[in-house]
């Protein structure tokens, strides 16, 4: 049984903080609350709050200036930003990067995964094949992008892990339905040889298998 992790106050302090900004409470271009009040409505520390600050600022949320204070600079970020690219992407381009971090979850998954992570990862293997057997899009869809997300959760690098979670929903429903048209129903499916390799510590032939999953996913399309 894992432990419970409990929030720290500077993540509480994030929280908070976030919810004023995306509520329309602290407007765009509006200069937050300062240190001393932010320090008696939220109850943390000035160590904490600053680094709130700096973490929000980090995500595109606010806007040091010195000598003035801290304004909102948006309400969409990094995150909003970076979905809004995606989404309005060529899917072929999307796919393009996404081989780069594919190759790198696949082998750090490898190489650093624990016994939790391989249950995980059989069981939403066990579903995908549930879903593609029984002709189930929502199931296989659901299933088959938890399943890479889960391989980027074992590879236990949260930034491959976030970006990776980025680009693998950007990938439009059409083309899961295309694939589950178009997936191997043989004992071929290169996502049972990724999960052999990624069990078998086996770096090389998880970064093949990785590969050889968006090849399949380029056919599905059906365009050049």
């Amino acid at each position: 049984m894992k432990r419970v992790q409990r929030m720290s106050v500077v993540e509480m302090a994030s929280i908070e903080m976030k919810k004023q900004i995306l509520s329309g409470a602290w407007p765009v271009g509006q200069r937050i609350p300062t240190e001393v009040e932010l320090i008696e409505v939220l109850g943390a520390s000035r160590t904490s709050i600053r680094e709130a600050i700096r973490s929000l600022t980090g995500l595109g949320l606010l806007e040091a200036r010195q000598g003035v204070g801290t304004f909102v600079l948006s309400t969409e970020g990094v995150d909003g930003g970076l979905h809004r690219i995606l989404e309005t992407s060529d899917v072929l381009d999307v796919i393009a990067v996404r081989k780069g971090l594919d190759v790198v979850a696949a082998r750090e998954a490898a190489l650093r995964h624990n016994q939790d992570d391989l249950e995980e990862l059989r069981q939403l293997l066990d579903l995908r094949r549930k879903g593609l057997v029984e002709a189930d899009a929502e199931t296989f869809e659901a299933s088959d992008l938890a399943f890479h997300i889960g391989v980027a959760k074992a590879s236990h690098n949260s930034v491959l892990m976030g970006l990776y979670k980025f680009f693998g929903e950007s990938v439009k429903t059409t083309v899961q339905d295309q694939c589950l048209r178009n997936a191997s129903r043989t004992d071929d499916d290169p996502h049972d040889f990724l999960f052999a390799a990624i069990e078998s510590r086996d770096s090389i032939g998880a970064t093949t298998a990785a590969l050889s999953i968006l090849e399949e996913r380029v056919r599905a399309l059906d365009i050049t």
